[in-house]
């Protein structure tokens, strides 16, 4: 777990930070999904272009699922 009450608000900012510049790609899925995340105390430190990164090869994974299970 993530630490004191500002790394875990820092944290919390930039997960929805990614998710909010990540829409086209989620709404460009086929299902919907409900996004569980577990922070990592390295998330403290991060800039969003990481977490944007990282988040982009989930999405990656996701979207190669979705179209080999077709």
């Amino acid at each position: 777990a993530i630490g004191k009450a500002t790394e875990r608000n820092r944290a919390k900012r930039l997960l929805r930070e990614t998710f909010r510049l990540s829409q086209l790609p989620l709404n460009a899925l086929h299902r919907k999904y409900d996004w569980v995340l577990n922070g990592r105390r390295r998330l403290v430190t991060a800039k969003v272009s990481n977490s944007l990164e990282e988040f982009e090869k989930i999405l990656a994974a996701v979207a190669g699922y979705e179209n080999d299970s077709e």
